[in-house]
This record gives structure tokens, C-alpha cells and sequence, in this order.
């Protein structure tokens, strides 16, 4: 730093002042010491012994973030920041007692380290003076430092973790000098120089090069550097657009602030480079307004801890903020539902139980986004992430919420699939789908790869297990929460207001109201029930990987209280409630009612409905409510489960009012109140989900956990289960939103080309070697050898059926469709070489090089490479094409359908890719091929065909048309009745049938029908 200094604090003159100084140092002390002994305990190794960024930044780019990435960062940043304070002691002490002054200044060391050291030890020999009985205070200073050498020089403070964004090594280089030079500014006043070094940011130049400054004018002087350097380039030619964001090199203009001359209110002629109405009226920029993302501008003790609305300190001895587990902790909430959060009460106080204490931090939480998902990094500007991916590296896709929302996937892959079904049946050869664009393919192959219907299953097992329990039982026992751990075995926690028994194999717990199933055990469920919890979502998942869910409808109310410092984590948790609710297998006609939601694709559902007013969606769940419990009295039930269990022909389903916007009148807070204290304490048909806002009654409270803010963790009251909450952002949202549409969209209708004038038989491409998709994954020669089963991996397969699908992939996309948690160079150069031997086995040694071995940019095939897809293709074009010469046009589909060996393979990647291409083909030309078996009066040709056809598509409309008139043809009116019977059954079978038939082909059936009876009369 310059010449000019921050002055030190005056001499202590006072006893008192030097013990506090003193105390307050040993504290410091004891606290470094404590330090590695945490850390040892939490990650191990000084370099976690997981510390893998190779392969972390590969599952980054496919959209995932590992769990161990940013505990392991962390805690190397620790470990790097606690070594260079060990140091810094190190080096002051030794210079203390070997010539009894302070140690000289390196550049090895940041300045700010070298402070601290000189002050404890400093503040420690105060201590030992007062302890020796002296009467003498030594006299010390907060900032201890050499006096600076006259050239002029400022030092550097280097950020531990800093790299520069070009990707030198020059950031992990100890600090350099630079010159400061002087420059006249617009308005006659000298302003100085400041070539940025490795590892600085605004606020450390700032805090040096104006020592004189307070505290509290320090983010209106970073904002004021900033605009005056707006516009500055580095010597690689990146402009400094963001104060979060500046590179080494950069020469910026240190303005003059004089007595009088706020630093924030830097005059218009002091700006490089302004924008059109960018600043705020105080004269801040908008986007350079302190965040708590920014760093501190020096160390200062911290402050008071915002205390939660309606909470005080409690003892957690019974509820430790690692529990993950109800039986861990033996206690229950109360049978009732607790108040709202108010100043004076606690909800574990109320309902009888302890619950740790939940102080809402102040400091930034992350977002519920996921387990590995946070906010509060500074967010890099678009040329900046550009120049740090480099290009040709995919973008990362919006996913990092998949790892710990399995259910939520998995009922999404189950939505998605069912609704691209429903298209494909009624796509014709006339048509075509259109490709899915690669950020919506990316995210329908993550979503396949995280897809666990086994979950699906055993929770669904579960439930149905829980509602036999119902028989003869007026008031039987309701889920509220259920645990699903990593072995499979799941705990529920019971409603107090219904029965505590549950059947074999469930086992009871240490509570009346704690059941566990053990992974070992599956229980026996009748299909025939009801789905016992259409609101039933997953909350997010423990630290230990235990899947948390809730029956909403059972818990009546839930409050979420979010930080103050991230407003988005409400409307985060709110989007993944409805995208929960709109996907659940359970929730058939369950209403979402919700205010402050973008519903995206979920629009068009009539399970969702939005609004603007809180006081209209108050009003219109609650007159939902009322008459739902107007049936249950009618009937004589006491919750919406029994009578869904007792009634499966009726309609129990409850709504779910969905709130993410605070009420900021008067008015709407009454509305707010009326509506949760009319979910009451729940099983009444009414779900109510809101903030947390003192004087709303809530039952459940869902908040982030004041012991474990930092890491993401929340906590779920009054049970005190500690989880990562499962949220999504609007882009997670709208990504999602745009999967659901690509379901959907409709097929493009082909302009007919004209048809061959003479009959030209098929002629293949010069293939040597074919992967076939049409059915299990293989490889085969022309000669129709393939390479030996026992040499030959599955994953050899897959990278060669990857390759010819994607004739211009690089080798990250390949890394990133086949290893999307990650893999290594080593893995990826095998699999590659494995390919070229399969190639040569089947060839020959040339065919070696088919696929380069030096091909930096793309991964090129050979095309003596084909796919049977491919030629699938080719051979339904050149039928098309010979439509008017039936024999030609037979023989050549006859062709195509030998290709066909099954259901298709069903990669990840490839289903997400090419899923409808690979059924909707092999099913066109099935078509094609029966309308010309019809054509020539064929009938057993069409049922053969058609049967190969409906392989694939079971109720594909056109196919069965095919069969009913073949069987009309044949004059076999009962055949015709049976095969439109067969339909009706396939259809009812797809998994978003909704009672309604297909017009057209129920038309057909009574045209045919009809005109056989008249045949036979």
C-alpha cells in the first residue's frame, strides 16, 4: 500500500482496554487452533482425499454438481487461508523473540494475514506483561506494518482462491509491486493509478488505496472506482463491465475524493463510460450495490445474528442438527398444531417438544435449488464465462436439482413419456416429429439417468399398505411425513388425529406415531385402493441421502420462512411443489391454486390454477374446502383418506393453495389467515402453503437451519428433520415447462415428393459394418459376423452406437451423454480404443482407422459405419418414392421390416435424442407396407405386418384401422368388433387415458360394422 497509510489506533491508555484487547486475541487464538481439529473431523485429509476437479468440472459441464465439490472447495480454502496464518504467527513470533520487533514484510504472505498475526501477538505479549504483574501497558496498534519503501510502491493483497480469468498461473504467484502513477482528471483534480495485480478485487485496492475512509463509505467508493473505470480493458482486451469482476493488468484511475465530495457521488465528467439511466437516485449504480456476495471490506467483528420471529435459544441435546432420523431422536411433535410464529412464542415450546434453536443468520443462504445448488456467488458476466469455458464446451444445462429430487424425476420422466406416447400413436408416414433442441435433450437424459421407478414403487407399495389399515376402521391412520433412507427402509410419522396402528411389516417405533418398514420387508397392496396421498411431494433429502416427503393435505398448513437476504427461496420451493403436484401419479384431479407462480407449461393444466389476487385464491380454495367437508359430513367421514378408501368411485382430492407472494395489505393478511386457519390442522381437503409471517397460524414450519446456513441445510418443525430442500429456479422452471411442450408438439405434416416413373430396386450404401438400434444394441459385418460375446462390453456398444448417431460430436459430448457424473481421460481413451478393435475384428486392421486417433475437434466416423436406423430410413424413402409400383415398393419394405428385432434400446441419451425417431419409424413403415398388403387383398400379410408394428406402439390408432379393415375385407364382421375391442383395452392401458376414445377410429368401427350387417342381411 502507498506512503500514506491508514493511521494507527492511538496508544491504549487504559488497563481495561488492553485486557479486552488482549482477551479478545486469545479468543482469536483458541478459535485458529480449533480450526484444523474441525476440519480433520469433517473432510479427513488436509487435501481431501476426494478432491477430484477433473472430474467435477466433466459432471459440470453435463449439468450436475457433485456433492463433494463445494465442502471440499471450502474446505481447501480453509486449509490454504489457515496455513498462511500459521505462517504469518510463525514468522511474527520468531521475529518477537529473536530482536523483539515486528517481522518484516514478504510477499508471500497477504498483508491483511501479516496484520492479523503482528496484532495477536502483539495483543498476547500485552497479556503475558499484565499477567508478569507490570505496571507499564505496552503501547500497540490494531495495524501493525513497516512503513513502505520511498519508491512509491503499493503492495498487493492476494485472494487465496483467486485465478486469473485468462487461466494463468499468475493468480497462485506470491503478490507483486506496481507503480502508482499520477494522472490530472477531468476536473483539474490529480488522480492516481492502480494496475490491478493477481488476486485483487475492488473492495481490497479500494480499502488500501483510501485508508482514510469509513467503513460505511466504502461500498459507495467501490461503486465510485467502478464507474470511473467503466469500460477499462486488461491487456488481453476484456472490458471491466461488473466491480465483481476484474481482471490483473487492468490500469485504473484512483479519483481524487476531496473533503465534502461523497465518494459515491462521482460527477458525470469523471466516468469513462456511462449508461443510458443505469444509476439509482443516491448515486450508486444499480448493479453495483453492495450484495452479501461481495466480500467484506475488512475484518470486522460480526454482528448480531436476526433472530427468527417467534423463536429463542433452545437447548438441541434432543434434536441435533444432524439427525436425519426420527427414531434418532425419540420425540414427536404435539398431536396439535402450533401457533404462528410470533416474537414471544416458540413452536417446540408449544407443542411440548425441543427443538434446537432456529436464528435466522444474517448472512447469505443458499438457494433451495438442490443439494448442491446455491445463490449468493458472484454470477459472472456472460464474456467472462465465455472466455472460462472456452469454446466449443456445451453449456452447462440448468439440472443441479435432479440429484436430490428422485421422485420429482422420475414422476416427470413418467408425465413425459406417457404424453410423447400419446403423440406417437397417431404419428403417420406423412409425417414427421421434430428433433428436440439440445438444452431439452439434455435435460430429459439427465432426467433418465437419475429415473428410479423402484422408489416410485416401494413408496407406492407403502402408501396403499398404510391404507388397508382403513378397513373397519372409521378414522384410520394418515402419513404426514415419510422417510425413504438409501437402503430402501422408510419411517413414517402418523397424524395424531388418526389411528397409530399400522399392518405387517410395518414395525413400531420409539414413539406411538413412528412406523418403520425395513428394507427387507415389501408389503403386500391392493391396487384397487384409491391413492391415499394425492399431495404427497418430496421435500428435499437429509444429508445422509434419506428422501423426505409430505402429505401436504396432512400437514393442513406449511410456513416457510426464508432469509431475508434471498427472496427467491420461497417462490424455489413453491415451483417445485407445483411441478411435484402436476406430475404425481397420485394427484389425478388434485387442484393447485396458487398466487406469484409463473406456471410455465403448466398452464394449460386444469389441475392449476393461477392467479394475480391472494384475496380471489383465498376466497376460491376456501369455498373448495367448504364443500369438500360438506360431503365428508354428509357421508360420516372424518378425513378425506378414509373416505377415498371407502368411496374409490368419488372425488376426494384435496386443493392445494399455493402462495409466494407476502401479503403486504392489511386486507390480504386477513385472507391469508382466514385461509390457514381454515386448513385447520389438515385431512380435511384443504392444503395451504404460504410464508412464514408472524401472526399466520402455521402447523409446519419449514426454515433454514441457523446451524448449518452456510451448507444449505434446512429444518422442518416442530419434527426438527434436518434436509436440503428440493426447489426450483424460474429457468429450472421454464426448462421444464419446455420438456412437457416437446412432448406434445404435434407432427409436421411432409409435402409429398413426386413418384419415381420407373421401378428401380433399392441400393444400399457401401456399408461394412452396421450398429443395430432396432432392438438390443449389437454390431454386425456385412457378412453378418459379430465380434465375440465374451470380448465385446456393453459400453463398447454404446460409445459406437453413440458415435454413428453423431457423425459431428466432440469428445465432451460423448463424455458428457455416456459419463455424466464424470470420467476420466484414461476412461474415455480406452473406450475409444476398444471401439477401434471391435472395428478391426469385424474388418479387418484398416478399419482401425475409421475413427481417427488425433481428431481434437470432432469425433468423425467412418461412414462404412451405418446404423440400421439409417437404413431404415433410406429403404421408407425409396418406398415412398416407389408408391406407385406396388411390387417394388413391397419388396423394399419387407426389407426395412427385417431390419426390426424388438423394442428399441433405451440409452439414457438416446431415448432422450431419438426415442420417438426410433419407434415412429420402424411403425411407418409397418403402415406403409399393410396399406399395400390391403391394396392386393393380403389380409393375413396386413394382421402380420400391423402385429410387428403394434410392438412397439400398442395402441397406435392407424395400425389397428389397418387391421379392421383387413378384417371388413375379409368379410369377418365379429373380427372386426374383437380387434376394435383390443384397441379400447390398449388404449385405456396408456397411463394418461381419460375416459375419452378416438372419435375417428370409433367411427370406423361402426361404419364397418354396419355395413357388414347389411352384407349379411
Amino acid at each position: 500500500m502507498t506512503a500514506a497509510r491508514r493511521p494507527s489506533l492511538a496508544p491504549v491508555h487504559s488497563r481495561a482496554r488492553a485486557v479486552v484487547g488482549a482477551a479478545l486475541a486469545l479468543a482469536a487464538l483458541a478459535a485458529f487452533v480449533m480450526i484444523p481439529l474441525a476440519l480433520w473431523a469433517w473432510r479427513g485429509m488436509p487435501l481431501p482425499s476426494t478432491w477430484e476437479p477433473a472430474r467435477w468440472m466433466t459432471l459440470a459441464r453435463r449439468g450436475y454438481l457433485h456433492p463433494d465439490v463445494l465442502p471440499n472447495v471450502l474446505a481447501a480454502l480453509i486449509w490454504a487461508m489457515w496455513a498462511q496464518v500459521a505462517l504469518a504467527l510463525l514468522r511474527e513470533s520468531a521475529a518477537r523473540l529473536g530482536r523483539g520487533a515486528s517481522a518484516t514484510r514478504t510477499t508471500l504472505l497477504p498483508s491483511v494475514i501479516q496484520h492479523l498475526a503482528g496484532s495477536w501477538i502483539a495483543s498476547l505479549s500485552i497479556l503475558l506483561s499484565l499477567a508478569a504483574g507490570r505496571t507499564a501497558v505496552v503501547a500497540t496498534s490494531l495495524d501493525i506494518h513497516l512503513a513502505d519503501s520511498a519508491g512509491g510502491v503499493t503492495q498487493t493483497v492476494a485472494a487465496p482462491a483467486a485465478v486469473p480469468p485468462d487461466g494463468s498461473e499468475a493468480g497462485l504467484a506470491g503478490p507483486a509491486t506496481r507503480p502508482v502513477t499520477d494522472g490530472t482528471g477531468p476536473a483539474g483534480t490529480v488522480d492516481r493509478r492502480h494496475v490491478v495485480a493477481p488476486g485483487e478485487n475492488l473492495w481490497i485496492i479500494v480499502d488500501d488505496e483510501y485508508p482514510d475512509l469509513e467503513p460505511a463509505d466504502l461500498p459507495a467508493a467501490v461503486a465510485g472506482v467502478f464507474e470511473t473505470n467503466r469500460g477499462v480493458t486488461d491487456p488481453h482486451g476484456r472490458v471491466l463491465r461488473d466491480p465483481k469482476l476484474i481482471n490483473p493488468g487492468m490500469e485504473l484511475r484512483l479519483p481524487a475524493f476531496t473533503a465534502g465530495h461523497h465518494p459515491g457521488a462521482i460527477d458525470q465528467n469523471d466516468r469513462n463510460d456511462q449508461t443510458d439511466g443505469s444509476d439509482r437516485a443516491d448515486g450508486m449504480p444499480r448493479d453495483v450495490a453492495p450484495t452479501p456476495s461481495e466480500p467484506p471490506p475488512s475484518p470486522a467483528p460480526p454482528q448480531p445474528a436476526a433472530e427468527t420471529p417467534g423463536q429463542d435459544a433452545r437447548d438441541s441435546s434432543t434434536s441435533s442438527p444432524g439427525s436425519t432420523s426420527f427414531q434418532e431422536r425419540g420425540v414427536a411433535p404435539a398431536p396439535h398444531p402450533s401457533p404462528a410464529p410470533t416474537p414471544s412464542t416458540d413452536p417446540g415450546e408449544q407443542s411440548g417438544i425441543p427443538t434446537p434453536a432456529t436464528v435466522t443468520p444474517a448472512i447469505p443462504q443458499p438457494s433451495p435449488a438442490g443439494p448442491a445448488a446455491h445463490h449468493g456467488h458472484p454470477a459472472a458476466s456472460p464474456e467472462a464465462e465465455a472466455e472460462e469455458k472456452g469454446e466449443g464446451e456445451p453449456a452447462v444445462s440448468p439440472v443441479t436439482w435432479i440429484g436430490g429430487a428422485g421422485l420429482l424425476a422420475t414422476t416427470i420422466v413418467g408425465l413425459w413419456a406417457a404424453r410423447r406416447r400419446r403423440r406417437d400413436n397417431t404419428v403417420t408416414p406423412s409425417q414427421h416429429i421434430p428433433a428436440p433442441d439440445q438444452v431439452t435433450a439434455d435435460l430429459h437424459a439427465a432426467l433418465l439417468d437419475a429415473d428410479d421407478p423402484d422408489l416410485l414403487d416401494r413408496l407406492d407399495a407403502a402408501l396403499h399398505s398404510i391404507g388397508a389399515a382403513h378397513d373397519g376402521q372409521p378414522d384410520g391412520p394418515s402419513p404426514q411425513i415419510l422417510l425413504v433412507h438409501p437402503d430402501q427402509s422408510i419411517e413414517v410419522f402418523l397424524h395424531p388425529d388418526g389411528a397409530h396402528t399400522l399392518p405387517p411389516p410395518w414395525e413400531p417405533g420409539p414413539d406411538p406415531r413412528l412406523w418403520n418398514l425395513p428394507a427387507t420387508e415389501t408389503p403386500a397392496s391392493d391396487p384397487a385402493y384409491a391413492p391415499i396421498c394425492p399431495a404427497l411431494i418430496q421435500l428435499g433429502t437429509t444429508p445422509t441421502g434419506a428422501a423426505v416427503f409430505a402429505d401436504l393435505e396432512a400437514l393442513g398448513s406449511l410456513g416457510i420462512d426464508t432469509s431475508p437476504v434471498d427472496s427467491d427461496q420461497l417462490a424455489d420451493l413453491g415451483r417445485a411443489i407445483l411441478a411435484a403436484i402436476v406430475a404425481s401419479p397420485w394427484a389425478g384431479l388434485t387442484t393447485v391454486r396458487t398466487v406469484g407462480l409463473n406456471p410455465h407449461a403448466f398452464t394449460g393444466e386444469e389441475r392449476v390454477q393461477a392467479t394475480d389476487d391472494v384475496v380471489e385464491l383465498t376466497e376460491q380454495a376456501r369455498s373448495d374446502a367448504a364443500a369438500l367437508d360438506a360431503a365428508l359430513r354428509q357421508g360420516g367421514y372424518r378425513s378425506t383418506l378414509n373416505a377415498r378408501i371407502a368411496e374409490p368411485g368419488e372425488e376426494f382430492d384435496p386443493t392445494i393453495a399455493l402462495l409466494t407472494s407476502l401479503p403486504d395489505t392489511d386486507v390480504t393478511r386477513a385472507a391469508v389467515v382466514d385461509l390457514a386457519a381454515a386448513a385447520g390442522s389438515g385431512r380435511r381437503g384443504l392444503a395451504v402453503v404460504l410464508p412464514a409471517e408472524p401472526g399466520i397460524p402455521t402447523s409446519w414450519t419449514l426454515r433454514p437451519n441457523p446451524d448449518h446456513a452456510s451448507g444449505g441445510l434446512w429444518r422442518l418443525d416442530p419434527l426438527g428433520v434436518t434436509l436440503i430442500p428440493t426447489g426450483l429456479t424460474d429457468t429450472d422452471h421454464a426448462a421444464l415447462g419446455a420438456l412437457i411442450v416437446d412432448a406434445e408438439t404435434p407432427p409436421v405434416d411432409l409435402p409429398p415428393d413426386p413418384p419415381a416413373e420407373t421401378p428401380e430396386p433399392f441400393v444400399p450404401p457401401p456399408w461394412e459394418v452396421m450398429v443395430r438400434l432396432l432392438g438390443p444394441v449389437d454390431v454386425t459385418s456385412r457378412d453378418g459376423r459379430t465380434a465375440p460375446q465374451d470380448e465385446t462390453r456393453e459400453r463398447t456398444n454404446e460409445v459406437l452406437a453413440w458415435l454413428v448417431t453423431h457423425r459431428h460430436g466432440t469428445r465432451i459430448d460423448l463424455e458428457s451423454a455416456l459419463w455424466p457424473r464424470g470420467a476420466t481421460p484414461k476412461t474415455l481413451a480406452n473406450a475409444l480404443s476398444r471401439v477401434r478393435r471391435l472395428l478391426a475384428n469385424l474388418v479387418g486392421p484398416e478399419a482401425q482407422d475409421w475413427l481417427p486417433r488425433f481428431d481434437r475437434t470432432t469425433l468423425t466416423l467412418d461412414r462404412r459405419v451405418v446404423s440400421d436406423l439409417e437404413i431404415l430410413q433410406a429403404l421408407l424413402r425409396h418406398a415412398m418414392d416407389q408408391r406407385d409400383h406396388r411390387e417394388t415398393a413391397i419388396t423394399t419394405l419387407h426389407e426395412a421390416l427385417d431390419l426390426i428385432r424388438g423394442v428399441p434400446a433405451g440409452y439414457p441419451w438416446l431415448d432422450a435424442q431419438m426415442g420417438s425417431i426410433l419407434t415412429t419409424t420402424p411403425v411407418n413403415a409397418a403402415i406403409l407396407l399393410a396399406e399395400h398388403q390391403l391394396a392386393t387383398g393380403d389380409v393375413s400379410g396386413v394382421l402380420a405386418t400391423t402385429a410387428r408394428g403394434l410392438e412397439l406402439l400398442p395402441a397406435h390408432t392407424t395400425l389397428f384401422a389397418l387391421r379392421m379393415r383387413a378384417h371388413a375385407a375379409a368379410g369377418d364382421t365379429a373380427a372386426v368388433k374383437a380387434e376394435y375391442r383390443s384397441y379400447l383395452r390398449a388404449e385405456k392401458a396408456e397411463p394418461l387415458w381419460d375416459g375419452d376414445t378416438d372419435r375417428e377410429l370409433e367411427a370406423l368401427h361402426h361404419n364397418l360394422t354396419h355395413r357388414g350387417q347389411v352384407a349379411s342381411a
